[in-house]
Order: structure tokens, then sequence, then C-alpha cells
């Protein structure tokens, strides 16, 4: 026959196992953390479908160029607004390059090379704009670049290169 005492020890000690247990689950089946890993060179990139779509957030239409080194779906929804494009960014791998460019001349994108220099923890975002002839008005170019996810201590310098 079991004591009150008994039943209660025995009572603790299933509890306890069925917290073990839990605590087990809840840790043991966590995805390992992403690796960043660098690599000096060309930069592999994917576009952002229909990037003209995108508007920028907390912008101010004077604001000659804005860049943007988003790193979670929370940056990506304080500084853009991807509503209109269906873009679907896994930004626990992926980090999303975004900026806007006034010219005084519109202007369209041509070319975009990312290269990473890992000693200097440094990615060179080169674009390349060319002056489009049969709109002479101003106006703004957006570039985006989706890259391999990068560590927050990672600079991004911006080079801007025009053709005629």
């Amino acid at each position: 026959m079991y004591t009150v005492k008994s039943m209660f020890v025995r009572g603790l000690l299933w509890i306890s196992l069925f917290m073990t247990f839990v605590a087990f689950l809840a840790t043991g089946c966590k995805e390992d953390p992403y690796v960043i890993t660098c690599k000096d060179g060309l930069v592999e990139y994917e576009e952002l479908k229909n990037g003209e779509l995108v508007s920028f957030v907390n912008v101010k239409d004077t604001d000659k160029f804005i860049q943007r080194v988003i790193r979670s779906r929370i940056e990506s929804e304080q500084s853009i607004d991807l509503s209109r494009v269906n873009a679907k960014i896994d930004f626990k791998e992926k980090t999303l390059l975004a900026g806007r460019i006034y010219s005084g001349q519109r202007t369209i994108l041509v070319r975009q090379e990312l290269t990473s220099d890992c000693k200097r923890e440094e990615i060179t975002y080169r674009i390349t704009l060319k002056y489009h002839q049969y709109l002479p008005e101003s106006g703004y170019t957006k570039f985006f670049a989706i890259i391999p996810k990068i560590s927050d201590k990672t600079k991004i310098k911006y080079i801007i290169d025009y053709e005629n």
C-alpha cells in the first residue's frame, strides 16, 4: 500500500521526468545556427523580381542616395514595402541589399557586381547606370541584390558608375 508521502514523491518523480523530456525536446530539436562563411572574390546574388515596384519607407523625396542592408524580416518591414512584389526572402540565410539613387537625367540599371574582401570585412557593391536617351527628366533608379547572409560587422561600400 502506498502512503501519501510515497505517492507525493512518485508524483514529483514523474513531473521531473516529464519536464526533462520536454526540455530535451525543446533544446534537442533546434536547428543549428546558420554559419556565415566569407569567400574572397565575386559574390553570387539574386535579383529582386519587379524591384521597380518596391517602395522605400521612412525616406524623404529629397534624399539623393538611399542604401539599406536588410538582415531580417523586421528590418525589411521597417525599410521597404514588398507588398507589390512576390518576394520570399529567407533572412536566416540571406541578406537583402537595397537602394535608390537620384539622377538629374533618368537612368537605367545596366550591371551590378558584388565582390567580397574577407580580411577587411567588406563587400563592394558596384552599380553601373546608363543614361536613358528617351527619358530626359530626372528620377530615381532602384537597385537590389539578395546575397548570402553577412555578419553585422560586414560593411558595404557602394560604387556608382555611369555610362552614356
